[in-house]
């Protein structure tokens, strides 16, 4: 799960992009909005920064439980 996370967010906001480059092209301020391609944007560098550490968090191996 860790690890096909990131891929399926660098996808979707790679086909967002796509989708919307005439639109962003035409009107290059349309991406400060706070709906739209902003919060799309931001969390796919979100889940990107944190996909290494997530992924290095999930992989350590924990010491047996004592007793």
């Amino acid at each position: 799960m860790a690890r096909t996370a990131p891929l399926v967010m660098t996808a979707d906001a790679l086909g967002n992009w796509y989708a919307n480059w005439a639109w962003l092209h035409a009107d290059w301020s349309r991406l400060l909005r706070p709906v739209g391609m902003l919060p799309i944007a931001l969390f796919a560098l979100f889940v990107l920064a944190s996909a290494i550490p997530l992924a290095r968090a999930l992989n350590t191996p924990r010491p047996a439980p004592v007793g």
